[in-house]
């Protein structure tokens, strides 16, 4: 696989359309109380592991080919992702949820980011905006299948006991 620096917009995107968060992560019992400048810098750091680890020897220069110190590259990055985080989306529901793919394949290369906050509250994300594309307002999803007592099954069940 391959993968490549998400730009600070792309990231911030998906940040804005969350909001501020809090919670714990299932898979590392991890909690998290971040806003919204928290959270893009949260992705932003998981993209840049992502490519540290894909690409070990030549990240910086692929990635961040202004002359300064690593550190101060990636410091840049994370404070240019944390601006780009203010104000309203300016993408819809739809076009952010590619984004969140996009994202999750851009970040997924180091071993454990199947298990961190980026990746569970990215999922989360991407499944609110899901939610909110096929059940907009107060429509909500069917829960239990409507007709009960049509279901072959439990006639069967209730004719037999």
């Amino acid at each position: 696989m391959s993968a490549w620096l998400c730009c600070p917009e792309h990231v911030a995107e998906i940040a804005k359309h969350s909001g501020a968060c809090k919670g714990r992560n299932p898979h590392n019992g991890e909690s998290y109380d971040l806003t919204v400048e928290d959270l893009a810098e949260l992705l932003a750091k998981e993209n840049v592991r992502s490519l540290q680890y894909r690409y070990p020897d030549n990240w910086e220069h692929f990635f961040f080919p202004e002359k300064a110190e690593p550190e101060l590259k990636v410091q840049s990055y994370l404070v240019e992702c944390r601006n780009a985080a203010k104000g309203l989306p300016a993408l819809s529901a739809k076009e952010t949820i590619g984004l969140s793919h996009s994202y999750e394949y851009q970040a997924c290369e180091h071993e454990d980011f199947y298990s961190s906050n980026a990746y569970f509250i990215n999922s989360e994300i991407r499944e609110s905006l899901y939610r909110s594309i096929t059940f907009p307002g107060t429509e909500r999803p069917v829960w239990d299948y409507p007709h009960r007592e049509t279901s072959s099954f439990l006639n069967k069940e209730n004719n037999n006991a």
